[in-house]
């Protein structure tokens, strides 16, 4: 092609470079005869390879060179080539396919060649597959070809051609892989890709006569100068350079070596390795590109070394652990990251990886340099393909003992895991997240949570929002074991003073299980982690046999964060109306502001019609006593609701409209109060102690300034007769009232103070109407003149309408020389279809005119239909000999738009109920009501059967009755003593008499309304408890420490060693010979010696014997028998008579024999509580007794309580003998104590001898 000799412009050296070109194949006299590739472009090609046994034809002799390539051709293929070339078929290469795709039972040539190249960094497969039937594109066989020579010739040939200055051929390049196109580049710089043909093809397939000529290409190119050039160059430090290249370096003074950018002061070769010279630079900019060149050739490139050395350095994975599970023959990352003192740069630090595998026979050790990136953090990625675990050491090159450690552990899939089964990682508080935990190497054994957050953590920074559903929380021992009880709540975590509690989760057959956790305002990230087995042939089964410390290392896995939070979908907000400086109420008007709330859902859409909202009012800006009151929209008195009320705060319940709004008006009688309404939903803790909190979801606005300064302006409503908003009327039959309203600063009502003279301008639509007395004709105005008066609030002009029409009015005033802008104009429509179904009492009825009025309003009876209770009336006359003022009637239409009169029975009226009842005294009950009650009621009227019998008796009618506000309160006779009674009272029972009513409404309203039980209250119980606490005393172990002294055995042979401990059972000496070899030190010896007193049951039963370093250690196991002991433990004389024909050992430490060092044991005492119980002194139905028992230290933490009956009366002897019996039922209390009784002290003696306290409190 027309650039070769740019192609192939090498670098030689001043000794020539050796040419170092593959083992060429190339076409013998003795090559197969194929029958289908003569004159096959790809004859030459498939001959050599068939001839080099790397490529064969089929059975029928031929070799179908048009035949589609398979991915498991080329891996036969490439790994025949490159055993040919000395890689050797893995032993293991059937019992370990090398992808997940191939098992023990695959083709043995193709798992024996997919050893091979696998292993050779070659073919690495699709995900861990190999995808054997699949055709192999071109593109995938050009990276294939050059991993092969990369590796056979330990060069980078991608780097190589990318630093060479060529004009290539392929033109599509950029349709191949990102991966490819770098390869593609190197067969076309080679002339390996057919120079004349300017497509490569990257995605389509390749046939076998295709791949024969590539490959003969291939390993028939001349690849010397990237051998003497790739992978050369390398910065060691920030001033030293090394080059190496492929031979010996004669005459380093004839090299001019040149970087681009930097000084180069020396240059000079390796004393350690020939082939290897070595640059004195100046310092290099740290993450720097420097091109290194020889006489102007271009020999390979660096980063600049950061001359800074770091303080620290620390391995650590996006979750801050130590830890990583490697898939094998999948990458894992390890990062690590530099501190340096302050004002250096953190980029371009070298760091070594330093990896070692507790396999040393398939995994080879590892030690990598990388360099930090601008954040200070190197990486070093690698795959192994067996399991095991590598332990990952990263140190500051520069010096080695900066490192820090970590721990990669390798299997075929991850061996813990840990997933969401809630997808949510924002759950409302009080709701629970769910994890799937999976384990392969503890199925049925036990795997140990953590929250990341609760690790290495201060006592006051421990997060115990999050707590644990379902699993046990276990405090952790010295030695890291699970024990019984917690140190706090159930929850993790591991505190800076030492002290840890984890959460054990057993695992089933399967190794799965599940971990829930809740919370409230709180967040936790869950990291399970395995747990080391320990002891002598422990059981993953036993939960004592873990040392469940959590070590960054250990083998773990993170679950993804939870937060509890109150989950808001809805909307809710407050706004307030009008100005700031409202009026006070007083005689002359209800004064006050409006606030109106909106209550939306997630939709954006309201709230159904009738939902409960909350408005709190705080107390802080008003004044002492009933100042303040909340009216609805219709200006009623809305009830404070004092059960959910606190001295900081008012409440009041309201309810939305159909669009889920809520308008209200805020009043006040005292000038300088203040109030700033907050709107809220009571959905942080519905059922909490405090109704209202700072959590619930709420919204305020401005706040409320009440005044005795009043700014008065006037408005127009239009209203019905019921003075009810209204603005479409039945023509004959309904009025319209225009009233004109003397107002304040916020609109509301207010009485005049000085006489006002309003005028109101009326204009007629398209029919007659009449306004107050005066006819104005259609289309005409007319304006009609009335007089508000001091004290008046209002004035009105009553206008009807007998046929469809509209009217429309608007209002001026004056008074005393001031005159009120003008009204709105208001317009009322009069309609013959507006009636559809009216109910109501009548009032008047004018025979004359056949004019009824029912509910203030007249009605034209002539022409209608009569019904009386549904019968029909023939004629109007007799249709008055039924209607009277006070009947009930219904106003309806009919299908032709005539009126229907019935005259019907009025409905019942709707009972005032009782919303509270309770028992204030041995006499008195207490029933509070939804309306307010008359506040002289008669007692006789009310009574209680409390025999049961269903006659009211004399002495069950109340003897006294007092009303306040909405509260009835009545006397009863002593003898029945209401407070002794059971759970409730009877019904109690109301007879409505003439002498008065109970409520202000009518008595039949409330013969109903005493069904509610009534609740007997109970008095405090009084009691009381004093405790005193006599300390216990440990018990200690006997123990003897036997000290071999320092030394070595200069005679193999035996030592006798002696244990005797009289009150632990061993009254004569067991001698046990002790088997010793030559060169034994002194730990070796006391080694051997635990271990063949281990080997006797007799004293392991008895004994605990360890060595420690070099001295055996012997622990009686029963304190019960150990106080005064002696235990002996003595190696003999060796000169001793009695053993000299078995003590045949000689040890040059041991002289005359050696004798323990024994510490007496002590039984210790017992801690004693004392409680000392005082009367009852309640009276009546007494609140029951709650104890609470709480230790602190000792090995087992109690915290229970147990619930005792009482009577008033009881001597505190009495309520002593009850609480000994409710503490003896207790299975806490029984398993960690003896309960004893003596008059009124109660007695807990510890069954453990050890230091603790008991305290004992009653609620």
């Amino acid at each position: 092609m027309a650039n070769q000799p740019k192609k192939y412009k090498k670098f030689v050296a001043t000794a020539a470079t050796a040419t170092l070109v593959a083992s060429a194949i190339v076409p013998v006299a003795s090559a197969a005869s194929l029958s289908d590739i003569k004159g096959n472009t790809h004859e030459e090609a498939i001959n050599a390879l068939v001839d080099a046994k790397v490529i064969s034809g089929y059975p029928d002799g031929t070799f179908k060179p048009n035949k589609t390539l398979t991915r498991s051709d080329v891996v036969k293929l490439l790994g025949k080539y490159l055993v040919s070339q000395g890689h050797s078929i893995p032993t293991d290469a059937v019992s370990n396919p090398r992808f997940s795709d191939l098992t023990s039972k695959s083709n043995k040539e193709l798992l024996e060649y997919a050893a091979v190249v696998a292993d050779a960094g070659v073919f690495a497969g699709s995900n861990g597959k190999l995808l054997a039937g699949d055709q192999i594109t071109r593109e995938n066989m050009a990276i294939v070809l050059v991993r092969m020579i990369n590796t056979l010739k330990d060069v980078s040939l991608e780097e190589f051609v990318a630093s060479q200055n060529f004009n290539g051929d392929v033109k599509d390049l950029n349709v191949a892989k990102a991966e490819a196109r770098t390869a593609i580049q190197v067969l076309d710089f080679y002339d390996i890709t057919n120079p004349s043909v300017a497509n490569f093809n990257p995605k389509g397939n390749t046939t076998r006569g295709q791949f024969a000529t590539f490959l003969h290409k291939t390993i028939n190119s001349d690849f010397a100068g990237a051998a003497a050039t790739t992978g050369t160059v390398k910065a060691i430090n920030a001033t030293t350079v090394e080059v190496t290249f492929s031979d010996a370096v004669d005459n380093v003074n004839a090299l001019k070596f040149a970087i681009e950018g930097l000084e180069v002061k020396n240059a000079s070769v390796k004393q350690t390795d020939a082939k290897t010279v070595v640059l004195t630079t100046a310092a290099q900019e740290a993450n720097k590109e420097y091109t290194v060149t020889l006489d102007g050739v271009k020999l390979g490139t660096f980063k600049g070394v950061n001359a800074a050395v770091p303080t620290k350095v620390t391995i650590k994975d996006v979750d801050g652990d130590r830890s990583h599970q490697g898939v094998i023959g999948n990458e894992v990352t390890v990062r690590a990251e530099v501190t340096v003192a302050d004002g250096q740069s953190k980029a371009g630090i070298p760091v070594t990886f330093n990896v070692v595998n507790n396999n040393s026979n398939t995994n080879e050790k590892i030690e990598k340099v990388a360099y930090t990136d601008a954040n200070g953090v190197a990486t070093y990625s690698y795959t192994r393909y067996y399991a095991s675990t590598d332990d990952v050491t990263a140190y500051a090159t520069s010096k080695s003992s900066v490192n820090s450690t970590a721990k990669v552990y390798w299997a075929n899939a991850h061996q813990l895991t840990i997933k969401d089964i809630t997808e949510k990682t924002t759950v409302t508080n009080g709701d629970n997240k769910v994890y799937e935990i999976n384990s392969s190497n503890f199925k049925n054994g036990y795997v140990f949570v953590a929250f990341t957050g609760n690790l290495d953590v201060a006592p006051d920074k421990i997060e115990d929002g999050v707590t644990v559903e379902g699993n046990s929380v276990h405090r952790l021992n010295s030695d890291g074991a699970p024990v019984l009880g917690k140190i706090g709540g159930n929850y993790p975590y591991k505190s800076t003073l030492g002290n840890e509690q984890v959460i054990a989760v057993k695992l089933d057959a399967n190794g799965k299980a599940n971990l829930v956790v809740s919370g409230t305002n709180a967040s936790a990230k869950p990291v399970v982690y395995e747990g080391k087995l320990v002891g002598t042939s422990p059981s993953k089964t036993n939960l004592a046999h873990y040392d469940a410390t959590y070590s960054a290392t250990a083998l773990q896995a993170h679950a993804s964060e939870v937060k509890f939070d109150k989950v808001v979908n809805y909307g809710l907000t407050i706004k307030a109306q009008g100005v700031r400086d409202a009026a006070v109420s007083n005689t002359n008007g209800t004064g006050g502001r409006d606030y109106e709330i909106a209550y939306t859902k997630a939709d954006g859409k309201p709230v159904a019609k009738g939902t409960t909202v909350y408005v709190a009012i705080p107390t802080k800006g008003l004044s002492s006593g009933t100042n303040f009151q909340l009216l609805n929209e219709d200006e009623e008195t809305v009830g404070l609701q004092s059960g959910l009320s606190t001295s900081d705060y008012n409440v009041y319940a309201l309810s939305t409209d159909k669009d889920g709004k809520v308008l209200f008006t805020v009043t006040a009688r005292n000038a300088e109060d203040y109030v700033q309404p907050i709107a809220f939903l009571n959905d942080n803790k519905p059922t909490g102690s405090t109704f209202f909190d700072k959590d619930d979801t709420q919204a305020s606005d401005d706040v409320t300034y009440f005044t005795n300064s009043v700014t008065y302006a006037s408005s127009l409503a239009l209203v019905n007769s019921t003075d009810k908003k209204q603005t479409s009327f039945a023509a004959g039959h309904e009025a319209a009232k225009f009233s004109y309203r003397l107002v304040d600063q916020n609109g509301k009502v207010r009485k005049a103070d000085k006489q006002t003279q309003v005028t109101f301008s009326v204009s007629a639509g398209e029919g007659q109407i009449t306004a107050g007395n005066e006819i104005v004709h259609p289309h005409q105005t007319k304006t009609i003149t009335r007089s508000l008066e001091v004290g008046q609030s209002k004035v009105d002009l009553t206008v009807n309408a007998q046929t469809p029409t509209t009217v429309n009015v608007y209002a001026t005033s004056s008074q005393a020389g001031f005159t009120f802008l003008p009204t709105e104009s208001l317009v009322a429509t009069f309609t013959n279809t507006s009636i559809v179904n009216v109910n109501g009492t009548v009032t008047n009825v004018n025979k004359t005119d056949g004019i009824v009025t029912v509910n203030g309003v007249p009605y034209n009876l002539n022409g209608a239909t009569y019904l009386n209770q549904g019968t029909a009336v023939p004629t109007l006359s007799a249709f008055y000999d039924h209607l009277t003022a006070g009947k009930y009637v219904s106003i309806t239409k009919d299908a032709d738009g005539k009126l229907v009169f019935n005259i019907i029975q009025a409905p019942a009226p709707t009972p005032t109920l009782v919303t509270k009842a309770e028992v204030t005294a041995d006499d008195t009950v207490k029933v509070t009501f939804s309306g307010a009650v008359n506040a002289s009621p008669t007692a006789s009227q009310f009574a209680i059967d409390f025999n049961g019998n269903g006659t009211i008796e004399s002495n069950e009618y109340a003897t006294a009755a007092s009303g306040s506000s909405t509260d009835l309160t009545l006397t009863f006779a002593t003898v029945h003593n209401l407070s002794t009674s059971t759970v409730t009272v009877p019904n109690l029972q109301y007879t409505p008499t003439t002498a008065g009513t109970l409520l202000s409404v009518a008595s039949t309203n409330v013969t109903t309304a005493f069904t509610t039980p009534v609740t007997v209250a109970k008095a405090a119980h009084g009691v009381t408890v004093s405790t005193t606490n006599t300390a216990g005393v440990a018990a200690e172990a006997l123990t003897n420490t036997l000290s071999i002294p320092t030394g070595k055995v200069v005679n193999a042979g035996n030592m006798i060693v002696s244990l005797q401990a009289d009150k632990a059972g061993v009254t004569s000496p067991i001698n046990v010979p002790v088997a010793v070899t030559l060169l034994d030190d002194e730990k070796a010896v006391a080694s051997k010696i635990a271990t063949e007193l281990n080997k006797l049951t007799a004293l392991t039963s008895k004994f605990t014997i360890v060595a420690d370093d070099a001295d055996v250690v012997v622990t009686a196991k029963d304190i019960a028998n150990e106080a005064n002991t002696t235990l002996v433990v003595d190696i003999a004389d060796q000169t001793d008579a009695a053993y000299t024909s078995i003590y045949t050992a000689d040890f040059d430490g041991i002289t005359s024999g050696v004798t323990g060092s024994s510490t007496a044991g002590s039984i210790g005492t017992l801690a004693v509580t004392n409680a000392t119980f005082t009367n009852v002194t309640g009276t009546g139905t007494v609140a029951p007794l709650k104890v609470k028992v709480l230790t602190t230290g000792g090995s087992t933490l109690v915290d229970t309580d147990v619930t005792v009956s009482v009577l008033a009366g009881e001597t505190g002897a009495q309520v002593a003998a009850k609480v000994k019996t409710a503490l003896e039922a207790n299975a806490t209390i029984a398993a960690n104590y003896t309960v004893t009784v003596s008059g009124a002290i109660v007695t807990l003696t510890n069954k453990v001898a050890e230091v603790q306290t008991t305290t004992i409190t009653v609620e």
